[in-house]
């Protein structure tokens, strides 16, 4: 999330009055973060 603090904040996206407590949340050992990634893949069945 640090890598995006600066990028997000230039541009506006969020302010460090919203960025810090979210931040903060990592440090809770009592906070869950589920990230959902999704992974496609195409293949054609070898011959």
């Amino acid at each position: 999330m640090e890598q995006l603090q600066i990028p997000a904040g230039g541009n506006g996206l969020i302010t460090d009055q919203d960025y810090l407590p979210f931040k903060a949340l990592f440090d809770d050992e009592s906070f869950y973060w589920r990230m959902y990634l999704m992974t496609s893949a195409w293949a054609q069945k070898p011959k």
